[in-house]
């Protein structure tokens, strides 16, 4: 379908109707960019299609249209996003813990710095360097009272906690599937300060004497975590991994007569969730004569955290910015560009030019 109508069912499916006019271009112009930067990516070439109608890409025909959003998308027909000439990489997630991460700490690549417009920004009105350290982490996910530019989203800030029953059964359920999946992402003290390859059993890792976040990125996400167990002292690395690591299954959620719960600042608190929001987090541990008892893990935010804070957009608009102010809050330095007078495409596809597809009314 013609990438215009196509965008007449994905802003109202991202964004809600309180985002208002200028939310809904500033949305538009976000999704526009993206669906021809996945395009062009040829991402999902291989099967045969340009983009998903899912959070994979976007999500497309979940709610209807209305006359505001058909006014937005006419108001920025073919406009999308440059950086030096070339189109961006437009990034954007639902919620942000404050701080935004740079594409550089979510996705490794060869190169460093490879999409400078998807910075490290601090939203908050706390002037905090960064959140590498985890005492500033913790004490900065433990404080629900901070301004940002989306702390009204009920996802600014959650928490769970696991009493230490719970706590061993999510990690040994987790790990030994997690790590054969992941061997490099486990290491085993060995003396001093040395860490060799660890070896993980089905049994898992037995009783847990200590756990903690020992490395975060500049904006919280988490990198690294120490298991101290009877067994050893262990170093887990990977952002996702050590997510999915004290995240409690959902078969083992519904087996628990005490429901495990993640409360958010605002609106209900979540039960038997698969995932937990974001990676930015950090945990806080409580111990009883000596011997941890429980952990409660203290976050911000939902989504990878790069480019577009969703909930900023809608606070943005309401405040009365226009979509242009908007978007560069959270894409520096970039240039608005129309898609029939972009110049720098460096893609073959198809072995044809791509702006020969602009101008013949492209199809997603």
């Amino acid at each position: 379908m013609p990438i215009e109508d196509y965008l007449l069912y994905v802003v109202p499916s991202e964004v809600p109707y309180s985002a208002g006019v200028e939310g809904y271009k500033a949305q538009a112009v976000s999704a526009r960019t993206y669906a021809i930067s996945d395009m062009l990516s040829g991402r999902f070439a291989k099967y045969g299609f340009h983009v998903d109608d899912s959070t994979y890409s976007q999500v497309y025909n979940s709610q209807p249209t209305n006359n505001i959003v058909k006014n937005a998308v006419k108001e920025t027909e073919s406009l999308v996003m440059t950086y030096n000439g070339r189109i961006i990489d437009a990034k954007y997630y639902s919620t942000s813990c404050g701080f935004g991460a740079s594409y550089d700490e979510v996705w490794q690549e060869k190169e460093q710095n490879t999409k400078p417009y998807l910075s490290f920004n601090n939203y908050t009105n706390k002037e905090i360097k960064d959140l590498t350290d985890d005492t500033t982490a913790l004490t900065f996910f433990k404080d629900w009272t901070i301004n940002a530019i989306d702390s009204s989203s009920p996802y600014f800030r959650w928490k769970y906690t696991l009493n230490y029953s719970n706590l061993i059964n999510t990690i040994n359920k987790n790990i030994y599937t997690i790590y054969k999946n992941n061997p490099k992402a486990f290491k085993k003290k060995w003396i001093f300060n040395i860490y060799t390859k660890a070896t993980i059993t089905q049994d898992g890792i037995g009783q847990i004497k200590d756990i903690y976040i020992s490395k975060h990125s500049p904006s919280g996400l988490v990198k690294e975590m120490m298991l101290i167990s009877e067994n050893g002292t262990y170093k887990v690395e990977g952002t996702n991994i050590i997510k999915r690591l004290v995240t409690p299954s959902l078969e083992y959620q519904r087996s628990l007569k005490s429901k495990i719960e993640i409360q958010r600042l605002g609106g209900n608190s979540i039960k038997e969730f698969e995932s937990i929001p974001s990676a930015f987090f950090s945990i806080d541990r409580e111990f009883k004569s000596g011997n941890l008892s429980s952990i409660t893990v203290y976050g911000g935010g939902y989504g990878h955290g790069v480019g577009m804070s969703q909930y900023g957009l809608i606070e943005r608009s309401r405040i009365g910015e226009n979509y242009k102010t908007i978007l560069s809050t959270f894409y520096k330095d970039i240039q608005y560009t129309n898609l029939y007078d972009l110049k720098r495409f460096y893609n073959k596809c198809w072995g044809v030019d791509p702006a020969y597809f602009f101008t013949k009314n492209m199809c997603t």
